[in-house]
């Protein structure tokens, strides 16, 4: 054994301990989006096995966090929240969970490749798909009459976004010939078992962006590989496509019949109703908060909370019995609620670069793995505009957002021509 061989033996001691780490956290989270007493049960697996990363690392850790130091301005604001907030202990309990998940994403990515990361995060994602096919139920919505299946999550909208990244991140496992025969296997069959168990939540929202990302991951993923001027000939044809489609677009705008082709689109295409199941009400309720608090905000989780008569109101409205686990329905404006303007300029920040950043690292890296990091950030933008996935604590799509905006500043613009 030569001199190198324990500091080579340490380093990847340290690698198996971050992939476990990832693998067990994203259990961690599963667990806890299943609500109730398992929602604590999950964040606590998710932070203990962190924990026993940062300890094995020592003080130097922190260097990991200070290559980005903005990155995590957005969490920290949300903890700073507790002084304007209405219901400052929750503002501070769930800013500093919020701040804890930003910085275990980071961490992630820079204690993990890419192809370990993806390799990790389809691990924990088929062992849920799994839980939901042995555990799973379907459950009455009590809006549209519908009873989705909704697996072992609290709604059919977590269900299908997990599976959605399940979709995204199997298929990135399955085709990429550098994974392990073991990793591509699961990948495989992780794939073949998210694709019915998504259709079976009915979300025509996430049935949309997962074609979507996995557009992006192919898509992404070949113009890797192109050369400069090639990238150049293919962004000239898409601007000759594009012409003609924001022609007609105008064309339809000009002669007052764009509405109706929308509301045609909706309704026959999405199935949904006019009000997208309501979100169009949420979102005009919504406003009128924000014209309270236009800048700060009311506080991180301070609107929705019992005793809040704003709050009670629309759980009322829309059958929440539970009075809780509610949300505005559009990333921007329900963070705009909650942290005002600023707030939502700084998510709407982190979603625009988590795309370009991953894309450059694309176009620098081309392979599957990067390529997956790529559509996951494009289907939590397209996402964004209807859900609210990426700003709680413990959430997948947060630490998942973050963890890409740390791979995407790994690297250097490309150079190959």
């Amino acid at each position: 054994m030569g001199p190198k061989a324990p500091a080579l033996l340490h380093a990847r001691a340290h690698a198996s301990l971050a992939w476990l780490a990832v693998a067990g956290g994203c259990v961690g989270i599963l667990v806890s989006s299943t609500g109730g007493i398992m929602a604590a049960l999950g964040a606590a697996l998710f932070l203990a096995l962190w924990a026993i990363v940062i300890g094995a690392r020592g003080p130097g850790i922190w260097s990991l966090w200070m290559r980005q130091p903005g990155l995590l301005a957005l969490p920290v604001l949300a903890v700073v929240s507790v002084v304007w907030s209405a219901y400052p202990a929750a503002s501070a309990r769930a800013g500093a969970q919020l701040l804890l998940t930003a910085m275990m994403g980071v961490l992630a990515a820079r204690l993990l490749p890419p192809r370990a990361f993806v390799s990790a995060v389809v691990t924990s994602l088929a062992l849920g798909a799994l839980l939901c096919l042995a555990f799973g139920r379907y459950v009455l919505d009590p809006l549209t009459g519908a009873a989705p299946f909704v697996g072992i999550f609290a709604a059919k909208n977590s269900m299908a976004f997990f599976m959605a990244l399940l979709v995204i991140f199997g298929a990135a496992a399955a085709l990429d010939r550098a994974q392990s025969s073991a990793v591509r296997l699961l990948g495989g069959a992780a794939l073949l078992l998210a694709m019915p168990l998504l259709v079976l939540a009915r979300s025509a929202g996430a049935l949309v962006t997962t074609v979507l990302a996995l557009g992006m991951l192919v898509g992404g993923l070949m113009l890797g590989r192109m050369r400069r001027a090639e990238r150049g000939m293919l962004a000239a044809g898409g601007l000759l496509v594009a012409i003609p489609f924001l022609l007609l677009l105008a064309m339809l705008a000009l002669g007052g019949t764009l509405g109706e082709v929308a509301r045609d689109f909706i309704v026959r295409v999405l199935g949904k109703d006019l009000t997208l199941t309501g979100r169009t009400e949420l979102w005009a309720h919504a406003w009128v908060q924000i014209t309270r608090e236009p800048w700060l905000g009311q506080g991180y989780q301070a609107f929705w909370q019992q005793g809040n008569p704003w709050a009670e109101g629309l759980w009322r409205q829309f059958h929440i019995t539970g009075r809780s686990g509610f949300h505005f329905h559009n990333t921007f404006i329900d963070t705009a609620v909650t942290l005002g303007l600023v707030g939502a300029a700084g998510i709407a920040w982190l979603l625009l670069m988590g795309v370009f950043r991953t894309l450059r690292r694309v176009l620098v890296e081309p392979n599957f793995a990067t390529a997956s990091l790529f559509a996951t950030a494009t289907c939590l933008l397209a996402r964004a505009f209807v859900e609210v996935d990426t700003t709680y604590p413990f959430a997948i799509g947060t630490f998942l957002l973050f963890a890409i905006n740390a791979y995407g500043h790994e690297t250097g613009l490309p150079t190959r021509r």
